[in-house]
C-alpha cells in the first residue's frame, strides 16, 4: 500500500502542476469553437483525473483527508445555491452545462473547480504549491511568447490553423497586429488572465536568488508587454489597482529590501509603455474623457476571432464587437436588461447560463437605436450582474460570501506569514484583486476561473501545510491493492471515455459545419448524427442541426427519402424542442427548419407561424423576430398578418429599412 501511495500521489502532484502550465495554453482547431471548449473538456479530464487519484491515495493510506479551509463550506453553499437555481431553471440543459460555445459558468464547470480546489488542499504540500506558482507562471511566459508576434504580422495561430505564419487568416476585426489574443482567442480574457498572473510573477521575482530572480523578473516584463499589446483597458485597470494594493502591503521596509529588483521591472514597465503604450494609453484617455472604461473599439468579451481561410471559432455573432454605438452605451442597456431578469425572478434568478435565451424577453427598447441591435448575447458583461440574473439573491449572496472567504483567507495569511511566504501571499490577493476587477466589466472563463479557484488552495496550503483532518478507513472497507486499483480504475476509465465522447460529438459537429457550409448535406446530416449519438449526454443543439440538414436534404430529394428526410426533421427538432422549450435559439432554427419543409409540403407553413409567433414571445422587443414572421406569413398570403408583423417590427425599430421596404410591398 505504501508504493500504491507515493505512486498516486506523485500522480497527483504532476496533474497539478499540469493543470497550471497547460490548461492556459490549450486550443486546438479541430472543434466547433478553437479555444474555450477544448480548455474547459481538459478541466473536465483533470477533475477526474485528480477525483480518482485522491481516492486511491486516501484508501492507500487508510486515511480520508479532508481540508480545514473556511473557503470549502462557502464554496459548498455556493453549489447548493446553483443546483436550487437549476432545479427551477428556465433551461435546465444550459443550466447543468452550460453555453454550448462558452460551458464555464455552469453547475458542471463550477463543481469541478471545487472538485480541484478540494484535492489540491488536501493533499498538495507547500513546497509543491509554490512550485506550482512557478509553473503557472511560467504558463503565462509562454502564452505571451505565443502571442506576441501577432502584434508584429506574425500569429502562430495562422500557422496552426493554415500553415502560414502571419496574421491574414483572421478576419480584420479580429487582426492580433491591433489587439492580440494569443490562445485565449479573445484580448480581454487573455488580458484578465495576464493580470492574474503579473503580481505572482513580481513575488517570485522578489523571493527568488541568482539566475531566478533574473529569469522571473524578465518574464514578468514580457508579460506585461503581451498585457500592452492586448490592449484590454480593464485589464490594465485592474493591474494599476492590484499592484497598488501589493505594494502598500508589501511595505517600505521590505520594498527597500527588493529596491533594485522592483525598480528594475518598474522602469522596464514604463519603458515598454512608452514605446508600445501609445493605442492603449489613447483607449485610457478616450475612456476617461468620456467617464467609462469602455469605448466603441472594445472588442467583444462575448466573441472570439473567426479565421477567413478557416471554420468560424464560434458558430453565433455576438455584440459589443464592431464599433458603431459607444460600447459603454449598450453595456449599460445590457445591464438593464440583467436586472430586469433579476427583478422578474429575485430569488432563485431564471437559471446559471440561461442569459443568451432569457435576455431577449426582458430586452430594453433602447437597444434597437444601437448599431449592435441584432447580435446574440450569452453573457450579462458583469459577472456579478450575470449570476444576479441567472441565480437571483440565492446564488448571487452565496458567490459574494465564497468571495469575501477567499479575500478574508488570504488577507489573514499574509498577517499571519513571514518573508517569502508572505510576499507569495500578496501575489494571489493581487491576483484574486485583479480577478474580480476585470469581471465588474466582463466575465470570467476556463482559465480564470479555474485559477480564481485555486489561489485559495495555494493560500491555505502555504500556510497551513495540510493540516487536514484525518478520518481512519475502517478495517472492514480496505480491500487489497488490486481490487482498490480495479475499482477505481474501471471508474476513472468511464469518466474518462466520458469526457472523451464530448470531445469527439464536437469534433463531429464542428465537421458538420464546414460540410454545411459548403453546401454538402449528406455529409453534413452525418456527422452531426453522429455527434447527437457520441454525445454522453442529450444535447438540443445536435438534434436542432439535425432537423435543419434533414429539412434541407428533404428539399432534394423525391419519394420515400423525402418521406424519411422530413420524418426524420419533425422528430429531431420536437427532441430539441421538448428538452429546451424556452431556448430563444432553437425557436429561430425550428422556423427556418419548417419554412423549409414547406417547400415539400406547404401544411409546414403553418408550423413556422407558429414558431414565429412563440420567438415573437420569447423576444418581444426585437424587430428581428416580427420581421422575420412577417416574411412568412407574407409567403403564406397573409397579407393582413404581414402587415402587423412589418409594422410591429418599424414600431421598434423606426429605421429597420427591410421591414420599411416589405410594409409597402405588401400595401
Amino acid at each position: 500500500m505504501k508504493d500504491l501511495a507515493v505512486f498516486s500521489r506523485s500522480l497527483i502532484k504532476l496533474t497539478f502542476f499540469a493543470t497550471l502550465f497547460i490548461t492556459p495554453f490549450i486550443f486546438t482547431s479541430l472543434t466547433s469553437e478553437l479555444f474555450e471548449i477544448p480548455k474547459m473538456i481538459f478541466v473536465y479530464f483533470i477533475t477526474a483525473t485528480l477525483l480518482c487519484l485522491y481516492v486511491i491515495y486516501c484508501l492507500s493510506i487508510k486515511k480520508v483527508l479532508i481540508t480545514k479551509n473556511p473557503v470549502l463550506i462557502f464554496s459548498i453553499c455556493f453549489i447548493l445555491a446553483l443546483g436550487i437555481s437549476t432545479i427551477f431553471s428556465t433551461d435546465h440543459h444550459l443550466s447543468v452545462f452550460g453555453y454550448y460555445t462558452r460551458l464555464n459558468g455552469s453547475l458542471f464547470s463550477s463543481i469541478c473547480y471545487i472538485v480541484i480546489f478540494f484535492v489540491i488542499t488536501s493533499v498538495i504540500s507547500k513546497k509543491e504549491v509554490i512550485e506550482g506558482i512557478k509553473f503557472l507562471v511560467l504558463s503565462a511566459l509562454a502564452v505571451s511568447i505565443w502571442g506576441i508576434p501577432g502584434h508584429f504580422g506574425y500569429d502562430p495561430n495562422c500557422y496552426v490553423l493554415v500553415g502560414k505564419f502571419t496574421s491574414t487568416c483572421w478576419r480584420e476585426e479580429f487582426q492580433p497586429t491591433l489587439r492580440i489574443f494569443s490562445t485565449f482567442g479573445q484580448p480581454n480574457w487573455l488580458g484578465a488572465f495576464l493580470t492574474m498572473t503579473i503580481p505572482l510573477a513580481v513575488s517570485i521575482a522578489i523571493t527568488s536568488r541568482g539566475f531566478q530572480k533574473i529569469f522571473f523578473s524578465t518574464t514578468t516584463l514580457v508579460i506585461f508587454l503581451a498585457l500592452i499589446f492586448s490592449n484590454s483597458r480593464s485589464a490594465f485597470l485592474s493591474l494599476i489597482i492590484s499592484m497598488f494594493l501589493f505594494a502598500i502591503l508589501l511595505g517600505w521596509k521590505k520594498i527597500k529590501t527588493s529596491f533594485v529588483t522592483l525598480l528594475l521591472i518598474f522602469t522596464g514597465c514604463l519603458v515598454l509603455l512608452g514605446i508600445f503604450g501609445k493605442p492603449l494609453w489613447e483607449r485610457n484617455l478616450e475612456a476617461i474623457r468620456q467617464n467609462l472604461f469602455f469605448t466603441k473599439t472594445e472588442v467583444n468579451q462575448d466573441k472570439t476571432p473567426k479565421p477567413t481561410s478557416t471554420r468560424s471559432a464560434t458558430p453565433a455573432s455576438t455584440s459589443l464587437e464592431s464599433g458603431g454605438t459607444e460600447s459603454g452605451t449598450i453595456r449599460l442597456i445590457v445591464w438593464q436588461g440583467a436586472i430586469d431578469i433579476f427583478k422578474n425572478s429575485p430569488i432563485i434568478g431564471s437559471g446559471p447560463e440561461t442569459f443568451a435565451t432569457v435576455y431577449y424577453k426582458f430586452r430594453p427598447k433602447e437597444h434597437n437605436n444601437t448599431t449592435e441591435w441584432n447580435f446574440l448575447y450569452n453573457k450579462a458583461h458583469n459577472e456579478y450582474l450575470n449570476y444576479l440574473a441567472g441565480s437571483g439573491l440565492v446564488g448571487t449572496i452565496s458567490y459574494l460570501f465564497l468571495i469575501f472567504s477567499i479575500i478574508f483567507l488570504i488577507s489573514k495569511n499574509i498577517f499571519n506569514s513571514l518573508n517569502q511566504t508572505r510576499i507569495l501571499q500578496l501575489g494571489l490577493l493581487s491576483g484574486s484583486i485583479s480577478y474580480l476587477i476585470v469581471n465588474f466589466f466582463g466575465f470570467s472563463v476556463a482559465v480564470t476561473s479555474l485559477i480564481f479557484f485555486i489561489i485559495p488552495a495555494i493560500s491555505y496550503v502555504l500556510s497551513n501545510d495540510n493540516k487536514n483532518y484525518q478520518i481512519k478507513v475502517p478495517k472492514k472497507i480496505i480491500f487489497p491493492n488490486t481490487i482498490i486499483i480495479a475499482t477505481v480504475f474501471i471508474i476513472y476509465v468511464f469518466l474518462a471515455l466520458t469526457v472523451s465522447r464530448i470531445v469527439l460529438a464536437d469534433i463531429y459537429y464542428a465537421r458538420y459545419q464546414k460540410e454545411i457550409g459548403n453546401g454538402k448535406i449528406t455529409k453534413a446530416l452525418k456527422n452531426v448524427q453522429t455527434a447527437a449519438i457520441t454525445s454522453p449526454y442529450f444535447e438540443p443543439i445536435y438534434y436542432a442541426e439535425i432537423a435543419y440538414a434533414a429539412s434541407l436534404a428533404a428539399e432534394n430529394s423525391f419519394d420515400t427519402d423525402k418521406e424519411n428526410f422530413i420524418k426524420l426533421s419533425e422528430t429531431s427538432l420536437s427532441l430539441a424542442l421538448n428538452d429546451s422549450p424556452n431556448n430563444l435559439s432553437l425557436w429561430r432554427k425550428a422556423q427556418s427548419i419548417y419554412f423549409e419543409l414547406s417547400i415539400s409540403d406547404s401544411k409546414y407553413l403553418d408550423l413556422a407561424i407558429n414558431a414565429g409567433k412563440i420567438t415573437t414571445t420569447l423576444a418581444p422587443t426585437d424587430p428581428a423576430t416580427f420581421y422575420n414572421l412577417g416574411l412568412i406569413e407574407k409567403t403564406a398570403n397573409k397579407k393582413e398578418d404581414a402587415k402587423k408583423s412589418f409594422s410591429q417590427a418599424l414600431r421598434l425599430k423606426p429605421d429597420y429599412i427591410e421591414a420599411k421596404t416589405e410594409l409597402e410591398l405588401v400595401n
